[in-house]
């Protein structure tokens, strides 16, 4: 035995150093081949997730109701002043009328008769009860209050300038909106849960 090398058997409390080269972990192909398939997989999950969120956001928007309240003053073909108050689904699917409010001199009424006989009966005009639960389809209106007297145009003009109403209606998915006319007017109907 040379004298450099050591004998372990020897001298046992001696420390031995031994270098060693650190040894590299390779990929095999199974643990390469594992890795791709679980990215595979896992982008293919991201994907179909997305389109699922893209086919809800469809369903969704294919059967949005759109509702304004808008009026619309005239002439008849006599000349005379005529007046409609009308609500209209601009949209593109049914809107469920869930609820309706009109006030007008601080008192709120829950449905177009009740307004009509407290706030407007002697003045002549036509009317149509907005019933919870109606639905109204797309393209379609409903005129709310209308007159054709010149005299009656010119009040039901002035009494809407102070009167607000607002109607809560949901989509089929029960998606719901309030649409609002008068001294709040909102441009568009307020989305809320």
């Amino acid at each position: 035995m040379s004298s450099e090398e050591i004998d372990i058997h020897e001298n046992p409390s001696q420390e031995v150093e031994i270098h060693t080269k650190p040894i590299r972990k390779r990929w095999k192909s199974n643990q390469l081949l594992s890795l791709i398939a679980l990215l595979i997989s896992l982008g293919t999950f991201i994907t179909f997730a997305y389109q699922n969120y893209l086919i809800r956001e469809q369903q969704y928007r294919s059967v949005l109701p759109y509702l304004m309240i808008n009026p619309f003053t005239g002439f008849d073909e006599n000349g005379q002043p005529t007046y409609v108050l009308a609500l209209f689904n601009n949209g593109v699917g049914l809107a469920f009328i869930e609820d309706l409010s009109i006030i007008y001199q601080g008192k709120e009424y829950s449905s177009v008769r009740s307004f009509y006989l407290d706030s407007i009966y002697p003045i002549k005009c036509g009317f149509t009860e907005i019933n919870i639960g109606y639905a109204l389809p797309a393209g379609q209106s409903i005129t709310i209050l209308d007159s054709n007297d010149s005299t009656a145009a010119q009040v039901l003009d002035n009494v809407f300038q102070n009167t607000q109403i607002e109607i809560t209606y949901s989509s089929l998915y029960d998606q719901k909106w309030k649409v609002m006319f008068g001294n709040q007017n909102h441009k568009r109907p307020i989305k809320f849960d």
